[in-house]
């Protein structure tokens, strides 16, 4: 039964991730303020996670306390320092996209922090082109990470040596930037 009701979590969760990841992409740069909130509670609340690891034998509790407040604070922080929240926003959709398609460890953790931390300084100086182009990458690139596992098709992933996902993904990507440039406002 626990594999069923984790089945069903799972499908639950990658239909939500694909919802969202639409929305970033075709809606990045308008819904900003939304996804600068999510982006800023995911990772105070990561923050918050990684200070309760530190604790030896810690609770429950002092892990659930940690990451509320961690989340709490930089959700905060956010809306009150904006250009750290755009920082934030562009250095998570660098993440999520590195996620979504880099297997090996080591390399996924210098795209992200290494391309993160670009995104995040372009981000900054650059807003409305780097927010909709990071978005747009993230969005596309996550959408079809969580509908290959949805649909769990081995044969249908490794269409084209593999590179099926990553291909559609770029596709949606471009589409969701176009979508972006042409109803946004300098």
């Amino acid at each position: 039964m626990e594999v069923e009701a984790f089945l069903q979590n799972a499908t639950i969760a990658s239909i939500i991730a694909i919802v969202i990841s639409l929305l970033a992409c075709f809606f990045g740069y308008k819904l900003e303020k939304l996804f600068i909130g999510i982006a800023s509670a995911i990772a105070g609340g990561t923050i918050g996670y990684i200070l309760a690891s530190a604790i030896p034998n810690a609770p429950q509790w002092a892990y659930i306390a940690l990451v509320a407040v961690g989340a709490i604070i930089f959700l905060g922080l956010s809306f009150k320092l904006y250009l750290a929240g755009i920082f934030v926003l562009c250095f998570v959709f660098v993440a999520l996209a590195a996620n979504a398609y880099i297997k090996d460890a080591t390399l996924m953790w210098i795209v992200l922090i290494v391309g993160g931390l670009i995104a995040g300084i372009l981000g900054v100086k650059l807003t409305r082109p780097v927010l909709i182009v990071t978005s747009a990458l993230s969005g596309g690139a996550t959408v079809f990470s969580e509908a290959f596992k949805l649909i769990g098709s081995q044969e249908l992933s490794a269409v084209l040596g593999g590179y099926l996902p990553l291909l559609l993904a770029v596709v949606l990507a471009a589409l969701g930037a176009w979508f972006q440039f042409k109803t946004t406002k300098k």
